[in-house]
């Protein structure tokens, strides 16, 4: 699988190929082998045979993953790292904050999308359930923000989500 990852705002091409705790990646001309294993809360890293201190619990891990930077120190000064996205697919742009427009629905926290209970040119009443994000294991209800009608649907289930990130477009009943 190929991911882009920044580190301190640069982007590198990354490639992970692998499964269990078992991993081989790639970034540029380097290849390192990884093992990763949970222990306790967090995670007991080891690179190249080298056991690699990260300060990172499950909740860190779930946020980097997401495109959400965390801050790890290394040598003695602070690294900003975040998995921004599959490598080849354009930048999530995120809802604005706030959601000006008042029926945008947008992923509260990177996940997964569990199921869509509504599809386009259904109707919604305010505080309905609209689908299911699954976010560090606990499935979340994302609920309508108006009375109105279903204008854009723009997940399915199992489709992985960012922070922010538009999931459907809700047309508000006329006054």
């Amino acid at each position: 699988m190929q991911r882009i990852i920044k580190i301190d705002g640069k982007e590198y091409a990354c490639d992970v190929a692998g499964e269990g705790g078992d991993f081989g990646v790639s970034v540029g001309a380097s290849r390192f082998a990884v093992r990763v294993s949970v222990q306790g809360d967090g995670f007991s890293v080891t690179v190249d045979g080298t056991k690699v201190a990260l300060p990172l619990g499950r909740k860190d891990a779930a946020i980097a993953s997401g495109g959400t930077p965390v801050t790890i120190p290394v040598d003695g000064r602070d690294i900003a790292i975040e998995c921004a996205r599959p490598a080849g697919e354009a930048p999530v742009r995120p809802a604005a904050q706030g959601n000006a427009e008042p029926g945008v629905v947008a992923a509260m926290m990177p996940g997964t999308i569990v199921k869509v209970m509504k599809s386009q040119g259904d109707r919604t009443a305010k505080g309905e359930v609209l689908l299911v994000l699954e976010a560090m294991k606990m499935e979340n209800e994302v609920r309508s923000p108006l009375d109105g009608t279903v204008a854009e649907v723009l997940v399915a289930p199992g489709k992985a989500v960012q922070k922010g990130e538009v999931l459907m477009r809700i047309r508000a009943d006329q006054a």
